[in-house]
């Protein structure tokens, strides 16, 4: 776990610092031999940094909540039946049918696979049949499906197998929990971004203060994804700001230009 604020001693700071291994240069001859202590400007950021090692227990429960949840909407909704995988070639319109989703409601992709030629190649993602598209292609004139005919018997017989499937899979979904745990899991990575952020307006006066920032990049790191971010974005929010700090703090830098 990430040492709280409180545990950031002088011995935990020169313990940190001389880990890091320090390539021979005039910069890091300059890196100072003791922690400084607090400033009287960083009463902000301490109290922040306060606030880290709480937001991210709370992100850390979310994600095994969540994980829990996925698993058990897994387990809980029906086999998809094979009749309602839209066949290119089908009878059925590409507009009777949506891209197939997972029980979050992403888009599912199917294994690629490899061609003749050796080289590998992503599937076109599977179209399911759905009963409400169905009916409006029926209503709207789009498609014939009169229940005398022996088309159109399939077709309503399509339409009763989508309905039943459809009803099944949303309430398994709705009793595994995995979407209020999912968007619980968002606000809990989104807490940690913002603080992230509260962070970034503080420029730190001793390694205390750096101490803080760091360990908020690797807080943010860690919930970037769930945050509906991209891998680098803690970077490119407090990297710039970290790096600045040390060379700052350690040498007398003016910082990154």
């Amino acid at each position: 776990m990430l040492p709280s604020a409180r545990s950031l001693s002088r011995r935990f700071l020169l313990g940190a610092i001389a880990s890091i291994p320090v390539a021979a240069s005039p910069a890091a001859a300059a890196l100072p031999t003791e922690a400084s202590p607090p400033a009287a400007g960083e009463p902000s950021l301490l109290a922040l940094g306060e606030q880290i090692d709480p937001l991210l227990n709370a992100y850390r429960a979310a994600v095994e909540r969540k994980r829990e949840a996925r698993a058990l909407a897994d387990a809980l909704c029906p086999p998809l039946p094979d009749e309602l995988v839209r066949s290119p070639k089908g009878e059925l319109a590409s507009w009777c049918a949506e891209r197939e989703v997972d029980v979050e409601g992403n888009g599912v992709w199917p294994p690629n696979y490899v061609g003749a030629d050796g080289k590998t190649y992503a599937r076109i993602p599977r179209g399911i049949l759905k009963a409400d598209l169905i009916k409006k292609a029926i209503a709207s004139g789009e498609m014939n499906a009169s229940r005398r005919s022996k088309r159109g018997k399939e077709i309503w017989r399509l339409i009763g197998v989508s309905e039943k499937y459809e009803a099944e899979r949303a309430a398994s979904i709705e009793r595994s929990g995995v979407l209020e745990a999912a968007n619980e899991l968002h606000n809990s990575a989104v807490d940690i971004e913002t603080l992230a952020y509260e962070v970034r307006k503080h420029e730190p006066a001793t390694m205390i203060g750096v101490m803080i920032q760091a360990r908020a990049l690797a807080a943010h790191a860690e919930a970037e994804l769930d945050a509906h971010g991209f891998v680098g974005r803690s970077g490119a929010v407090l990297g710039r700001e970290l790096a600045a700090a040390v060379l700052r703090i350690a040498g007398g830098s003016r910082g990154v230009s």
